[in-house]
């Protein structure tokens, strides 16, 4: 399997670089991040703990562009550690975020790309906890490319369907987690409210994914499913489920079965949410509970799941969907660019150990979470981007 180049991150640059071609605002910052740590085992690898000074000056660049037919956000830094002591562990690299979508035909065709490169510990036992940001070994650098093309269409009174691909990436920089490519189909179509009481959908994923020799074999995931929508009111909605996945991901020759669930969609009040879906799969019993509340200084969150996941899906931006994350996003100040928002939250995101394990493989994962957000307008929390500190 070839890799995927760097090309995309340039042609993210370029196209919102360009971005004034189309009369729409364009947000640069120049950005510029120190640090100063001193710590008392510079050598996890080693025998002996050592102390060290490190010292990080990483300048950089925000883009971001938030109308018109182009949206998304970049951001790129020149990371430079260096140590009083330990010279031989200076380490200088490129991280980079970037995601954009272009609205290729009105209504109708879209074209997503992204793009990250970063070092963060792939090895769930590793010295260096996930999201230190003193990991910066080369061996534990990650990039991933995507491109995601997808069509979108409407039909009677309130139908909606879309057909999509999605092809992903991944180069990793050991065994933990290593070279793969991830393609996948998506089709759905719906009508939740068609008639009136009674609604339907229909979706397929089919999920195919390579590795480089001696990283894993070839493995596919086929899902289908049907829903049929009971609207008891405006309010309230009952969703009844039924379908049939394959995938070959624990044995070679494959395992297959039926999908059967139930779920509900609840909005109490304007500003209450709560969904929950549980059923029966065949890797057992599959479940994701989502609770949301927005009070007027206060944004609360619960969220309950099982499912099947693998590293990538993660890596390229699954994150964003978590609450937890979006707990760290609402805290940063709005008045900030797109790019420095999505930064600041995913860094401390990662440092809260949001973040998982990372292999090759796919697995099951069980998680829990729970968050609230209190905000006062008058004095808008924004992390500086500019800010030493000091750790052992």
């Amino acid at each position: 399997m070839q890799a995927m180049p760097p090309l995309l991150s340039v042609l993210t640059l370029a196209v919102v670089a360009t971005a004034p071609a189309f009369a729409q605002t364009v947000t640069v910052t120049p950005t510029l991040n120190t640090r100063l740590t001193w710590t008392d085992n510079v050598d996890t690898d080693g025998e002996d703990p050592r102390q060290d000074w490190i010292a990080e000056v990483s300048p950089g660049v925000s883009v971001s562009r938030a109308s018109g037919r182009f949206r998304g956000y970049l951001d790129a830094s020149l990371r430079n550690l260096v140590h009083a002591r330990e010279t031989d562990q200076n380490e200088t690299f490129l991280a980079f975020q970037g995601n954009g979508e272009f609205e290729a035909i009105e209504d109708a065709v879209f074209i997503a790309a992204s793009g990250s490169i970063s070092r963060n510990s792939t090895s769930s036992f590793g010295r260096r906890y996930s999201g230190d940001e003193l990991s910066a070994s080369e061996d534990s650098e990650t990039r991933v490319w995507s491109i995601a093309p997808r069509y979108e269409f409407r039909f009677g009174d309130a139908g909606a369907g879309r057909l999509g691909y999605e092809s992903r990436w991944l180069q990793g920089g050991s065994a933990s987690i290593g070279d793969q490519h991830q393609k996948r189909w998506t089709l759905g179509l719906s009508d939740p409210g068609a008639f009136r009481l009674f609604g339907w959908g229909v979706d397929y994923v089919r999920t195919d994914n390579s590795y480089e020799e001696e990283q894993g074999r070839d493995v596919t995931q086929d899902v289908g499913r049907a829903t049929l929508f009971v609207n008891i009111d405006p309010q309230f909605r009952v969703r009844a489920i039924g379908g049939y996945e394959s995938n070959d991901y624990a044995v070679a020759d494959g395992e297959e079965g039926a999908i059967w669930g139930m779920g509900f969609d609840w909005y109490p009040t304007e500003r209450t949410n709560i969904s929950v879906t549980g059923e029966d799969r065949i890797f057992g019993t599959g479940y994701d509970v989502q609770v949301r509340h927005r009070m007027a200084r206060s944004v609360w969150n619960v969220s309950i799941s099982r499912d099947i996941t693998s590293s990538l899906d993660e890596l390229a931006g699954g994150f964003v969907l978590d609450p937890v994350f979006q707990l760290f996003y609402q805290l940063t100040d709005p008045a900030l660019p797109e790019a420095e928002r999505v930064r600041i939250a995913r860094s401390a995101y990662e440092r809260a150990g949001g973040v998982g394990i990372r292999t090759n493989a796919y697995f099951v994962q069980r998680s829990a979470r729970a968050g609230v957000t209190f905000s006062v307008p008058a004095t808008p929390c924004r992390f500086p981007s500019i800010r030493p500190s000091a750790s052992a």
